[in-house]
């Protein structure tokens, strides 16, 4: 009726499902939220956020959009978790030394933190000292008290090397740009050590790495 598409509508949803006004359940629907009804339960308010990367990506787009193939199923996910738990997101960009300005003042009772990189490692560090709960998504760090949900990324580099290998392929090559996140950091990692153990011959010219996402 007003002429727009289906992806601005589905980003006015998730807005409106952020500020409380729609509720959405995943597998029946989203639905109109009853904001007369008063509740005893106490509601719960997580922060969502991520940290300003200290090199800004060339694109426009900003690399959370929630178009983008990564960062959008992440933020659908976690919205649709909070709607059938009901509790309460803020999502917010925020520098590293006002995330316990942000937490007070929010009144959040835990930050999930989107994606941290390589050097943000300290600033995890000093949440878990605070004792501000946290989880962050997307990383893992040598210090394994953080609180980390990840993929095991290191033995999936593995079993790929070791499927190239049973087919025969001796000369790989390894595509992986950012070094700055863990995620790409470990893969790296496994690269080096599974070519090293089998002694296999490494060109440079055959790795696309990058220190970061410019």
């Amino acid at each position: 009726m007003l002429g727009t598409n289906r992806p601005a509508v589905d980003r006015a949803i998730t807005e409106l499902v952020r500020e409380g006004w729609l509720i959405s359940i995943k597998g029946k629907g989203t639905f109109v939220a009853d904001r007369t009804v008063t509740s005893t339960a106490p509601v719960a308010t997580f922060g969502v956020v991520w940290l300003p990367p200290r090199v800004q990506p060339t694109s426009d787009t900003p690399i959370t959009s929630r178009d983008n193939i990564y960062w959008g199923p992440l933020h659908r996910g976690i919205s649709y978790a909070a709607s059938e738990l009901g509790v309460r997101l803020l999502f917010r960009q925020c520098p590293s030394e006002i995330l316990q300005e942000f937490v007070r003042e929010a009144k959040a009772d835990g930050l999930i933190v989107l994606a941290p990189h390589v050097d943000d490692e300290q600033v995890l560090r000093d949440l878990w000292q605070r004792r501000l709960p946290f989880v962050a998504t997307s990383s893992s760090f040598e210090d394994d008290r953080l609180p980390c949900v990840d993929t095991d990324n290191f033995a999936g580099v593995q079993q790929v090397l070791e499927h190239l290998w049973n087919l025969g392929h001796r000369q790989i090559a390894i595509f992986n740009l950012a070094l700055q996140s863990t995620d790409l950091l470990r893969r790296w990692e496994a690269f080096q050590k599974w070519m090293g153990e089998r002694r296999l011959p490494f060109d440079l010219r055959w790795a696309m790495l990058s220190s970061s996402y410019r």
